[in-house]
């Protein structure tokens, strides 16, 4: 898990790392809520990747927030998905 830019989200290499930490948030909440071995904190804690899932976040919504209203109308008549 590495960080991106702004103009990176959505790229193939973004999409794959979106969906890693997807993934790692699903475990840790199944193990949140079972009481299990908490292993995905201690290795976000482990590995220092909490600035990187911070980047993460900050990016996804700056994303959300100042480029996608650009770009919706576009997105919106060419998509064969609901936006």
């Amino acid at each position: 898990i590495g960080p991106f830019s702004v103009k990176d989200v959505g790229s193939k290499a973004w999409m794959r790392q979106h969906n890693l930490i997807e993934q790692l948030n699903i475990q840790a909440h199944k193990n949140a809520v079972t009481r299990h071995d908490e292993f995905v904190v201690e290795a976000i804690l482990e590995y220092e990747k909490i600035p990187t899932l911070i980047h993460h976040l900050l990016c996804t919504e700056a994303w959300k927030e100042k480029i996608f209203p650009l770009i919706y109308s576009n997105v919106k008549l060419s998509a064969c998905i609901k936006v």
